[in-house]
């Protein structure tokens, strides 16, 4: 009888050793950066609003928590005078290589979404991306990152969504979009990669009510954060749906690197 209750004791124990060890543990880690930005024009008119100056564009302060196979992140900015909500999301791992994430965040569209913007090849993104792409958007995205391929599927809802309710919205613009990149080459120095991403979407909300949800603005400003100044611009009213697409290709080979997009939008109107 001793034998059996201490052969029982000692299995209770291990079983009990065995659940502390697999206990996920929550881990929390504080972010935050810096951005600093100075910038000299020469004016050739005197309405030029490109004036030379310096200054503190984006500040982040933000956490990061993972807590067995989930993930969350926080991240508050401050630039221009205000404070405002950047990443905002919870992410389940299923795996390895899958997961599934909830929130505000940039979604994977192009080359651009394939990093944070503290770490772009380019001084700035490209006009052509602010034009054609989105910004954060709140929605749910499943991603698969395999060895060689990526394939990711968000659903969205317009990016003013995070910012005011449906009361002075209206309804929702909704959207989806949709990522592939095969990549068969991923060593450090020796990179090459080929995508391609495909999205729709409802026309955008507009403060003026007659064109609430009937028009899509495209614009982009110049390649620096001294100042804010619209660079190009279109408003095409009376519209309802755009549907987008654009192939990417990205080679790299020791200190030699070359990376092209091409942007096709068509709004229905």
């Amino acid at each position: 009888m001793k034998r059996i209750l201490l052969t029982f004791v000692t299995g209770l124990l291990v079983f009990s050793a065995m659940n502390a060890q697999e206990e996920p543990k929550l881990v929390v880690k504080p972010s935050g950066r810096i951005l600093m930005d100075a910038g000299v024009f020469s004016a050739q008119h005197s309405n030029d609003q490109l004036k030379s100056g310096v200054g503190i564009p984006d500040m982040r302060v933000g956490v990061g928590f993972t807590y067995g196979q989930w993930k969350g992140k926080i991240d508050m900015g401050y630039a221009s005078g205000k404070v405002n909500l950047k990443d905002v999301w919870m992410q389940y791992d299923f795996n390895k290589e899958q997961f599934i994430r909830g929130g505000y965040f940039i979604h994977q569209y192009g080359l651009q979404s394939c990093t944070s913007s503290s770490f772009k090849e380019s001084m700035e993104e490209p006009s052509c991306n602010q034009v054609f792409n989105n910004n954060r958007m709140v929605g749910l995205m499943y991603e698969y990152n395999g060895s060689n391929v990526l394939g990711t599927a968000s659903v969205v809802v317009e990016t003013d969504a995070m910012k005011l309710k449906t009361n002075e919205t209206g309804r929702q613009a909704f959207g989806g979009m949709a990522r592939f990149v095969y990549r068969p080459m991923t060593e450090s120095g020796n990179i090459f990669h080929v995508g391609v991403s495909g999205g729709i979407e409802e026309a955008r909300y507009n403060a003026d009510a007659a064109l609430n949800h009937k028009v899509f603005d495209l614009s982009t400003t110049w390649p620096t954060r001294v100042c804010n100044v619209k660079a190009q611009r279109a408003l095409v009213d009376n519209a309802k749906m755009m549907y987008k697409f654009t192939p990417e290709v990205l080679f790299s080979k020791g200190r030699l690197a070359v990376e092209g997009q091409y942007f096709y939008n068509t709004i229905s109107r």
